[in-house]
C-alpha cells in the first residue's frame, strides 16, 4: 500500500484559489472536455448527467442510478442503437467525440426486477426445506440474468446460491470476498490494495477499513484520537472517503489529514498516520474496475429515514434516524411530504415520572392530538410509549437515546408485539433531543412551535470493511462514527477467530473436526444425534481439550435481520440414563456451553468446553440439543485436539461427576444447595468446573442478579481460598462489557450492550470457571465440597422496587457446576488404598528437578527425604526406592530438556493457546521445565539485587486501582514533593553498600511532565550510573524526545507496566490506554534502554487474564529485558485493596509460581523478578520461585509505599539457599549446557548404598511400579 503524506505539502496552501492542486489540473487535463449526456429512460423520464469525456460508462451509469434510485444491473447505455460497455471511457466512442457540443443523447433501458424466485440469495434450513426471504432488502438479492462485463468482480458466495456460485456477480453479501483490487486517488500519492500482493506481504492479515463520511459529516476530536488509538493497537488499514463532490472531497480530506496530525503531534504518542490513507474521490463516483468497494456501495445503499425540523421558518437541526423492527409499529410514510406539529410528551411511560418535581425535563403535554409526540428513551418499553402516544392521538413518536447512537427498535415479551400499531416511530440522538427542547422552551420566553418534516434519502454505507486477505466483508448498520474504535477492535477479534480455526484445521492427526450443523436455520432450538461412532472416535483420539465453534448468521448477514435482544443460548447433552428427557434435555447437568446472543447482531465464537469431553465420550446413545428463544441460521463444529509439545505428561478428561444447579436468587438459594460429598477416582488432576451468570434486573431494589455484584464462596474439605471465589467486578460498569470486545463481545450492538453484567455479555461466550483443587482432595478417601452465594458479603434478601411500570424479572443464578477428573491416556483406576501410592509416584518423576539444583545425589536424597517427612501416611521404605528412581531419570531428563527446550531459544511467535497450555501444566512438571530453560541461559545460583526509591509520593493523576498513590483514593498515602538530588544519591549509596546492583527511582505522576523535575531525574540518572551501578526510572507515559535524553543521560532500564491482560485492563485503570503503555515500551525500546515491564497478581484477574498479559510481553517485537512478576499488597481506600482485605483471600506462593515459572519459558533470556509481595511468601516458598525461574528481586524494607523484607533478612536467605549477587551490566549466558550441569557424585549418607549409574536415556520409559 502506498504511504499516505509522500510528496504532498502542507494543507491548505496545497490549493490554488480554484480549490484544484497540480495534481488535481493534471488529472482534470486527462479527463478531457466536459460532457452533457441526455439519458432517456425506457420509462419515459430523461435524466442529465454532467461528467467529461475522459469519465467511463460506468460512472455514468452510477450518476443515473443515483438520481433515479433504480438498481444498477438494471441499467443498460445506448448509443446508435449500440451497447456501451461499463469499462469504456467516453472518448472511446468516435460519435462522441466528434460532436461538437458535446451533448450527447443515449439510451437507457430499464430492465424489470427479477423475481425473487430468480435471483434471492437462499439458505437450506435444518430440516431439508429451502426458504428464501429477500423481501424487505430486494436490492441485495443476487441477480442472475445480470451480464457478466458489469462487474469484473467474482464474489464467493456464503449461501447456497445454486447455479450461481461459478458467475461472475457483484459483492454485494457481507462475508464475500473479493479476488481484484483497488486502486484510488489520495493525499500525496495512491492507495493500493492487491489480493495477490497482500496474501504475499506481512499486510495479509491486516484489517482494511473504508470509513465513507456522508456529504458534511465530519470526525469530532474524540473519533479521531480512539481511531489514532486503535491503528497503533491492531494491524488495520483506515482509508477515508467522502460521498461529496470532487473540490469538497479534497477541502474535506486535507482538514481531516490535518487534524488527525495535529492530534498525534500534541500527544505523547508517536503518529501512526502511515496506516491511514485520505483518498480524494468521491465514495460515489469510484468506477467498478478501480475498485470492488463500488459495487458494495451500490449493493448497500439503503432509503434512511432524515427527519428537518424547523422553528419559526428557521431550519434548527436535520438528522437521520432509525425506524422500528418487527412490525410492531407502522412505518414511515414515504409519501409525506409536509410540516407536522412537534409536542413534548416526555417519557411516555405509565406512572408518575413525568411530572415529578427532580424530573430532568420540562413538564410533558398530555395533549398530542394531531400532533408528532417527542419523548425520550427510558423508564418503559418503545412499545408502551408508541402505544400511549397512539392513545392519546399522536400521528408519530421521535424519541431521543441515552447517547448519539440511536438504535433499531425492537419489541419483546411482555408486550403484545404481534399487535402491531398504527403509527410510527423513530429514533434519533441525544443531542437532537436536547437541541429541539431548547428550542421548544427557552429560558427567556414563552414555548415555541417546532415542526418537522419527514422525508426518505437514500444513503450509501458509513463503513465497509475486509477482514484480512481472505477474511470477508464485514457489515455493520450503526450510524455515525462514534464507536468505531469498538468496531475495529471487533474486526481484529473476528479476524483472530478466522485465523485460529484456520490453524487448527493444520494441524492433522492432533486435531478431530466434527460439523454438527452447517448453516442450519435454527427456529428456536434444534436437535442433532450424537451417534457411539462419534463418541468412540473422541474416546480412541484421547483428546484432551475442546473448542466448539458457533456462528449465530442473520438473513443476508444483516443486522437488520437478526433478532433485537440478547438471550441465554445452552447446549446440551442429552443422554439415555442420565437425561430426563432423553431429545429436549435442559438441565444443568445436561449442559456443555452457554452463550449470550447480541442484540441485533450476529456472532462468531470458539468455546473453549474440555468438560463436555467426559460427556461426549459416553457409550450411552446421545442427543445435541441447541436451544433458545431466537431464530438464526446456525453453524456449529466440534474440534476436539490434544495438547501441543507443550504439554510433557497429557491429561484427558474421564469422568464427570454434576454438583449444584441455579436457582432463584433469595434467602432460600443456599439451604437449597448443601455440601456433597464424593469419593475420589484416581487422577492426576482434579478440577472444579463451573458456568454461573446472574439474570433478572428490574424487581428488586439491588437489580439482583443481572446487575449486582453476587459473590460465591466454594469450599474443599473445609479449606477455603481466593482461587475459589468468584464475584463479578465489572458489574454495573458503564463499559464493563465494551471493555470485553476484543475478547468476543459483539460491537455496537443495540440496547444496553455496553453495561457490565453479572458473568456474562451480551454477544459473547460464557467463558468456564475451572480450579485445579487437586491439593485439597484426599485421594480414597470421602471428601467434601460446599458452596454458598452472597450478596455484600450476606445471604440474599431482595426488597421489592418501585417499579411502576410493570417491567423487570426476579433474580435467578444459573448455575452449571461439577467436578471433572483427568488422568493420561489409557489410566485403569486404581483402588483406593494405592491411590496415595500411585499419586506420589508419579509425582517424584519430578522430584529431580530438585536435584538439578543442588546439583548431587546427596541433595536428592535430601530433597526426598523433606517430602516424605511431610507425608507421614508413607511408608518411610518408600523413600529409598523412590530414591533409586529418581536418580535414573535425572540424567535422562537432563538430557531431554537440554535438547528439547532450551536449544528451541527464542520465540516470539507464541500463542495464547500454547502459553495457556504450559501455564496449566502439573505444578512439579512446570517447575522442572522452567528450571531447565533458567539453566540454559543464567547461572542459577546469580540473583539480581534491585532497590527501588520513590523520589515523588502521592498524589498522582491515574486512578489505577491498586495503587495507594492516586489522589482518586483516600489512603494514608500523603503527597510529598520530589526529593532533593543529594538525598536521592545517598539512597544509591546505602544501596550499593548493602549489596544491590540496581537502583530503581519511581514517580507518582502520569508523566513526565515538568521540566524542571525532569532535569533533576536527569541529574540522579547521570549521578547513579557514574557509582557503578544500573539505573532504573518508573515515571509513566514518556515520549520519544523524553526517552531519547534519558538514555543519553544513562539510564540502563525503564519500567512501565502492563499490570495485566487487555482485555482485563479497563477494569483497573480508565485514565490511560494499554495503547499508551505499549506506546511508551516503543519509545523506550527505540531510544535503545532496556525495557522493565511486567504484571501485577491479585486485582481480581482470572487465569487467562495472567495468560493474555504474558502472551502480550512474549509476543513484543523483543522481550523485555527485565519481567516483574508482583503480588498485590492490599492497602486501604484503594478499590482493589479494599476487595482483597474483604474477601480476605491473596495470592498464593502457587500463583506466583505459575507465572514466574511460565514466564521464564515463553521469555527465557529475560530477568525475571520477584518483585512486590514477597513478604506474604515464606522463605522455601521464595525458593521454590527461585528454581522456577526467578532471578532479580527488589531488596530494602519498602518498596515505594509497601513492605519489603530488610536487607539483612534477604542476606540470610541468599546463603541459606547458596545464592549470589548478580553483577552489574551482564545478561544471560550463552551457553546452552553451562559446566555445573554435568552432575557429580556424592557419597550418600548412608555408607555402603551405591546408586547405579546410567549410560542410556530413559526418558520415554514409563516410570516402574514400586510395589511393597
Amino acid at each position: 500500500m502506498a504511504e499516505e503524506g509522500q510528496g504532498a505539502s502542507a494543507f491548505p496552501s496545497q490549493y490554488d484559489e480554484s480549490g484544484m492542486t497540480s495534481f488535481d489540473r493534471v488529472e482534470a487535463e486527462l479527463r478531457g472536455e466536459q460532457l452533457k449526456l441526455v439519458c432517456d429512460l425506457s420509462t419515459g423520464s430523461r435524466v442529465e448527467v454532467v461528467c467529461n469525456v475522459g469519465h467511463d460508462v460506468a460512472y455514468a451509469k452510477g450518476q443515473v442510478a443515483r438520481q433515479t434510485e433504480i438498481e444498477y444491473g438494471r441499467l443498460q447505455f445506448y448509443l446508435e442503437d449500440k451497447l456501451m460497455f461499463d469499462p469504456l471511457s467516453f472518448n472511446d466512442f468516435p460519435a462522441i467525440m466528434a460532436n461538437a457540443s458535446k451533448e450527447v443523447h443515449v439510451r437507457v433501458d430499464v430492465a424489470p426486477p427479477i423475481p425473487e424466485s430468480q435471483g434471492s440469495h437462499r439458505i437450506e434450513t435444518w430440516d431439508g426445506r429451502s426458504q428464501g426471504d429477500g423481501s424487505s432488502y430486494k436490492e441485495l438479492s443476487v441477480r442472475a440474468t445480470m451480464a457478466p462485463w458489469h462487474f469484473p468482480i467474482r464474489a464467493s458466495r456464503t449461501g447456497t446460491c445454486r447455479g450461481l456460485e461459478q458467475a461472475h456477480l457483484p459483492l454485494q453479501l457481507p462475508h464475500d470476498v473479493p479476488d481484484t483490487g483497488c486502486h484510488l486517488k489520495s493525499l500525496g500519492g495512491h492507495f493500493e490494495w492487491l489480493p495477490a500482493a497482500a496474501e504475499a506481504s506481512q499486510k495479509k492479515n491486516a484489517i482494511l477499513v473504508f470509513l465513507l463520511l456522508q456529504k458534511g459529516e465530519s470526525l469530532s476530536t474524540e473519533d479521531m484520537r480512539s481511531l489514532l488509538d486503535v491503528s497503533g493497537e491492531l494491524d488495520v488499514e483506515i482509508v477515508f472517503m467522502s460521498y461529496a463532490g470532487q473540490v469538497e472531497v479534497k477541502e474535506a480530506m486535507g482538514t481531516l489529514q490535518s487534524g488527525f496530525r495535529q492530534l498525534a503531534n500534541s500527544s505523547l504518542k508517536t503518529p501512526r498516520m502511515m496506516n491511514l490513507h485520505f483518498v480524494i474521490e468521491p465514495a460515489d463516483a469510484v468506477a467498478y474496475h478501480a475498485c470492488w468497494l463500488s459495487s458494495v456501495i451500490q449493493a448497500w445503499s439503503r432509503e434512511k429515514e432524515v427527519l428537518a425540523f424547523a422553528a419559526d421558518q428557521r431550519e434548527l437541526v436535520s438528522t437521520s434516524a432509525q425506524g422500528t423492527r418487527g412490525g410492531w409499529a407502522a412505518r414511515v410514510d414515504r409519501h409525506m411530504d409536509r410540516e407536522l406539529p412537534l409536542q413534548w410528551a416526555g417519557l411516555l411511560c405509565e406512572g408518575p415520572r413525568d411530572s415529578e418535581d427532580d424530573s430532568p425535563w420540562p413538564p410533558a403535554s398530555s395533549n398530542l392530538q394531531g400532533f408528532v409526540a417527542l419523548a425520550a428513551r427510558g423508564e418503559c418499553s418503545f412499545y408502551q410509549k408508541v402505544q400511549k402516544a397512539q392513545a392519546l392521538g399522536a400521528t408519530s413518536v421521535v424519541i431521543f437515546s441515552q447517547d448519539d447512537s440511536p438504535i433499531f427498535m425492537g419489541c419483546a415479551t411482555p408486550d403484545p408485539c404481534d399487535e402491531s400499531l398504527q403509527i410510527s416511530a423513530v429514533m434519533v440522538g441525544k443531542s437532537v433531543g436536547e437541541q429541539l427542547l431548547e428550542a421548544m422552551f427557552p429560558s427567556n420566553s414563552s414555548a415555541v412551535a417546532v415542526s418537522l418534516r419527514f422525508a426518505l434519502k437514500r444513503q450509501g454505507p458509513s463503513m465497509v470493511a475486509l477482514l484480512g486477505q481472505g477474511g470477508g466483508l464485514w457489515y455493520n448498520s450503526f450510524p455515525g462514527f462514534g464507536k468505531l474504535s469498538d468496531e475495529i477492535r471487533g474486526m481484529g477479534f473476528r479476524r483472530s477467530l478466522l485465523h485460529r480455526t484456520k490453524k487448527l484445521g493444520e494441524l492433522g492427526n492432533d486435531v478431530l473436526r466434527i460439523p454438527v450443523l452447517d448453516r442450519k436455520r435454527m427456529p428456536g432450538s434444534i436437535t442433532r444425534p450424537w451417534t457411539q461412532e462419534q463418541a468412540k472416535l473422541v474416546r480412541d483420539g484421547s483428546f484432551s481439550e475442546l473448542d466448539i465453534e458457533l456462528r449465530l448468521e442473520c438473513e443476508d448477514h444483516l443486522d437488520e435481520n437478526c433478532p433485537p435482544w440478547d438471550h441465554e443460548l445452552n447446549l446440551f447433552v442429552c443422554a439415555s440414563g442420565r437425561s430426563q428427557d432423553q431429545t429436549n434435555c435442559d438441565h444443568s447437568d445436561d449442559t456443555i456451553a452457554r452463550w449470550i446472543t447480541a442484540y441485533g447482531r450476529e456472532g462468531h465464537w470458539l468455546t473453549r468446553a474440555p468438560a463436555a469431553i467426559p460427556l461426549l465420550t459416553s457409550e450411552s446413545q446421545s442427543t445435541l440439543r441447541l436451544a433458545t428463544w431466537q431464530e438464526y441460521i446456525v453453524t456449529l463444529v466440534f474440534w476436539f485436539r490434544r495438547k501441543g509439545k507443550t504439554e510433557l505428561t497429557p491429561l484427558t478428561p474421564q469422568a464427570r461427576i454434576p454438583l449444584w444447579s441455579g436457582g432463584v436468587f433469595d434467602l432460600g438459594y443456599n439451604a437449597a444447595r448443601q455440601p456433597v460429598s464424593f469419593k475420589a477416582p484416581h487422577a492426576s488432576k482434579i478440577v472444579l468446573t463451573t458456568l454461573i451468570t446472574g439474570h433478572g434486573w428490574g424487581y428488586d431494589e439491588a437489580n439482583c442478579a443481572e446487575f449486582c455484584n453476587h459473590v460465591h464462596h466454594f469450599e474443599v474439605n473445609g479449606i477455603s481460598s481466593d482461587r475459589l471465589v468468584k464475584d463479578n467486578i465489572v458489574v454495573n460498569k458503564a463499559d464493563g462489557c465494551q471493555a470485553q470486545v476484543s475478547r468476543g463481545v459483539v460491537p455496537n450492538q443495540f440496547g444496553t450492550w455496553p453495561f457490565g453484567r453479572a458473568g456474562w455479555c451480551p454477544g459473547k461466550d460464557v467463558e468456564w470457571w475451572e480450579v485445579d483443587i487437586t491439593e485439597w482432595i484426599r485421594a480414597g478417601e470421602e471428601n467434601t465440597i460446599s458452596y454458598q452465594a452472597f450478596y455484600n458479603g450476606t445471604e440474599y434478601d431482595p426488597v421489592p422496587s418501585n417499579n411502576s411500570h410493570d417491567l423487570g424479572f426476579p433474580a435467578e443464578i444459573h448455575l452449571v457446576s461439577a467436578l471433572m477428573f483427568l488422568a493420561e491416556p489409557g489410566t485403569a483406576p486404581t483402588q483406593p488404598g494405592s491411590a496415595a501410592l500411585a499419586d506420589f509416584n508419579g509425582a517424584l518423576r519430578i522430584d529431580p528437578t530438585f536435584a538439578a539444583a543442588y546439583a548431587s545425589r546427596g541433595a536428592v536424597r535430601r530433597v526426598l527425604k523433606l517430602h516424605a517427612e511431610a507425608i507421614t501416611d508413607y511408608n518411610r521404605a518408600l523413600v529409598l526406592a523412590l530414591e533409586m528412581h529418581a536418580w535414573l531419570m535425572l540424567q535422562a531428563q537432563w538430557r531431554h530438556f537440554s535438547a528439547q527446550t532450551a536449544v528451541a531459544g527464542v520465540r516470539h511467535d507464541w500463542t495464547r493457546e500454547e502459553i495457556r497450555e504450559i501455564y496449566h501444566e502439573p505444578l512439579l512438571e512446570l517447575i522442572f521445565r522452567a528450571a531447565s530453560v533458567h539453566r540454559s541461559y543464567f547461572n542459577p545460583r546469580e540473583v539480581q539485587q534491585s532497590t527501588l526509591l520513590s523520589i515523588k509520593t502521592g498524589g498522582c493523576g491515574e486512578n489505577c486501582g491498586y495503587c495507594s498513590q492516586s489522589q482518586s483514593f483516600k489512603t494514608a498515602v500523603k503527597p510529598t514533593p520530589m526529593m532533593q538530588v543529594d538525598e536521592v544519591l545517598e539512597a544509591a549509596r546505602r544501596a550499593k553498600e548493602a549489596g544491590s546492583t540496581r537502583f530503581c527511582m519511581g514517580t507518582a505522576w502520569r508523566g513526565v511532565g515538568q521540566k524542571n523535575a525532569f532535569k533533576h531525574i536527569l541529574t540522579m540518572v547521570k549521578e547513579v550510573s557514574g557509582m557503578g551501578m544500573e539505573t532504573c526510572c518508573t515515571l509513566g507515559l514518556l515520549n520519544a524526545e523524553q526517552a531519547k535524553q534519558l538514555k543519553e543521560a544513562g539510564l540502563t532500564a525503564y519500567n512501565h507496566n502492563l499490570d495485566t491482560s487487555p482485555e482485563h485492563y479497563p477494569n483497573i485503570v480508565s485514565t490511560r490506554t494499554y495503547a499508551d503503555r505499549l506506546e511508551t515500551l516503543a519509545n523506550v525500546r527505540e531510544a535503545g534502554i532496556s525495557v522493565c515491564c511486567g504484571g501485577i497478581l491479585g486485582i481480581a484477574e482470572t487465569e487467562e487474564d495472567r495468560v493474555g498479559l504474558l502472551h502480550t510481553l512474549a509476543t513484543l517485537p523483543e522481550h523485555p529485558e527485565s519481567v516483574p512478576i508482583n503480588a498485590l499488597v492490599p492497602v486501604e481506600g484503594t478499590p482493589l485493596g479494599d476487595r482483597q482485605i474483604r474477601m480476605g483471600t491473596g495470592v498464593t506462593w502457587r500463583d506466583m509460581m505459575r507465572s514466574i515459572a511460565t514466564a521464564r519459558i515463553v521469555m527465557p533470556r529475560s530477568m525475571v523478578r520477584l518483585s512486590a509481595g514477597r513478604m506474604e511468601f515464606s522463605q522455601e516458598a521464595q525458593a521454590m520461585m527461585f528454581m522456577a525461574g526467578a532471578n532479580s528481586i527488589f531488596t530494602g524494607d519498602k518498596l515505594l509505599t509497601t513492605p519489603n523484607p530488610k536487607f539483612s533478612e534477604d542476606s540470610k536467605m541468599f546463603e541459606l539457599l547458596g545464592l549470589t549477587g548478580k553483577k552489574p551490566f551482564t545478561g544471560p549466558t550463552a551457553s546452552l549446557r553451562p559446566s555445573w550441569a554435568d552432575v557429580e557424585v556424592e557419597e550418600t549418607e548412608r555408607p555402603g548404598h551405591e546408586l547405579p549409574q546410567v549410560s542410556e536415556p530413559m526418558w520415554s520409559a514409563k516410570p516402574r511400579e514400586v510395589t511393597f
